[in-house]
């Protein structure tokens, strides 16, 4: 019997030990259950509230793009009837403008008689052409005729030599006359011609006068046939055999042509 009794007393010592081990082990157990679950619970709230904190700064991050494309907006709309504005000022200046200006149009019956009455103004600086004919420039006979063909004999200088003018016998104190009408476009003084005027007659036509002297015509003027250009004067050292003479060439578009040819003479 003692011995079954210290058995039961020994299983009933140790069941006692297992139960408070247990005790313990669940408490521990607990507490860290517990622990953990602040601990989430600890995280989980951090968490909401780093959610609600970039939610919030989302929505204001949201509200000021808003607020800047809606001030865009009013700025591009107030720019808009800025420039409206300005184009219906620009439009009415323009009407009061075309309203001051005064028609200058002409008719074609108007336009006709300006042309017409320019013509003579053309024709009076020159207008030569192939069937134009020459005024002899000076009373006298032909002392060397033009001559480019062939040489032609020069008495003061004794030698022969082509001739890209007409010498006209002339005697000191003649007037020399403009030929056809023109514009005067150079004057010179010459070793062998002396003073010498150059007239545009015009279509690539000029014409040169020679040994003159008391010149009555400047560089630019317009002169018509007849016109006084100038005086003969004493003849240069070229031709003093042949006398005293009005040396005179014409040329078309540079290249010296035969005066006579657009000249009246005696037996025509």
């Amino acid at each position: 019997m003692k011995k079954e009794k210290t058995i039961r007393l020994a299983i009933g010592g140790l069941l006692l030990t297992a139960v408070l081990v247990s005790g313990i082990t669940v408490a521990q157990i607990d507490r860290k259950q517990s622990a953990r679950t602040e601990e989430n619970a600890h995280t989980e709230t951090a968490q909401a509230v780093q959610k609600s904190t970039d939610s919030t700064e989302d929505t204001k991050t949201t509200q000021e793009t808003v607020g800047d494309v809606a001030g865009q907006d009013t700025q591009t709309a107030q720019t808009d009837v800025s420039v409206s504005t300005q184009s219906d000022e620009v439009e009415a200046v323009a009407d009061e403008v075309e309203a001051e200006i005064p028609e200058t149009t002409e008719t074609g019956a108007e336009a006709e008689e300006t042309t017409e009455t320019s013509a003579p103004v053309q024709a009076a600086v020159g207008n030569f052409t192939e069937e134009s004919v020459l005024d002899w420039p000076v009373e006298g006979g032909v002392a060397i005729d033009y001559s480019m063909d062939t040489t032609t004999y020069f008495q003061t200088l004794n030698v022969y030599k082509c001739n890209p003018a007409m010498i006209i016998s002339a005697h000191v104190g003649d007037p020399v006359q403009a030929a056809a009408d023109g514009t005067v476009s150079s004057i010179k003084m010459n070793e062998e011609t002396g003073n010498t005027v150059t007239v545009d007659m015009g279509n690539g036509y000029e014409a040169t006068y020679g040994q003159m002297t008391n010149l009555a015509v400047k560089e630019g003027d317009s002169v018509t046939r007849d016109t006084v250009l100038g005086y003969i004067e004493k003849t240069t050292k070229y031709y003093t055999k042949e006398g005293d003479n009005l040396y005179f060439a014409v040329t078309k578009d540079g290249k010296p042509i035969d005066p006579v040819q657009y000249m009246e003479t005696d037996g025509e």
